[in-house]
């Protein structure tokens, strides 16, 4: 076995893999009675997540299990436990943030108005919620140079919208 090297092979396998590794799980609780807890991070940071009862009452049996003579490193089990508090507390905080633009979404909608996600109002973006923005505004902005290089290419005739480019 070897790493993957393509760009965006690794995410489709682990995207397969995640899934075949927590639908084996789920199998292990159902057809064995056990006890499991699967919890990961994606590539990208993203956290992911099986357990069955919980993580904790998985996590906590193994550590007061004294049949295990030490083959359990407390420690990595600790921090283990850390990181997937930390990834809950932040899929949390992604789902409030999703609620919000829902309901932001659906005012306007009632309102009669259409927007688009550059319209909205930058006062209420925490930070990280900023940096997204200014992201997606240099990946917006990308993408239209791209497209007019694609039009200035199929017409080969010159820019109307060098302005663009210029601000580069």
């Amino acid at each position: 076995m070897k790493k993957i090297t393509k760009k965006q092979s690794p995410d489709v396998t682990f995207a397969k893999r995640r899934q075949g590794l927590l639908n084996k799980a789920g199998e292990l609780c159902v057809l064995c009675g056990a006890e499991v807890a699967v919890v990961g991070f994606s590539p990208a940071g993203k956290p992911f997540a099986f357990d069955h009862p919980s993580v904790d009452n998985v996590i906590d049996r193994c550590l007061s299990d004294s049949n295990n003579n030490g083959n359990v490193n407390a420690d990595q089990v600790e921090k283990s436990r850390k990181q997937y508090m930390e990834a809950l507390v932040k899929l949390e905080h992604q789902r409030k943030l999703l609620d919000r633009i829902r309901k932001d979404r659906e005012k306007e909608a009632a309102s009669g108005r259409d927007t688009f996600w550059w319209d909205d109002p930058v006062e209420r973006m925490d930070s990280e919620e900023l940096e997204q923005y200014v992201a997606s505004l240099e990946e917006l902005k990308k993408n239209v140079l791209v497209r007019v290089d694609e039009m200035e290419k199929a017409n080969n005739s010159p820019s109307r919208f060098l302005l663009l480019e210029d601000d580069q």
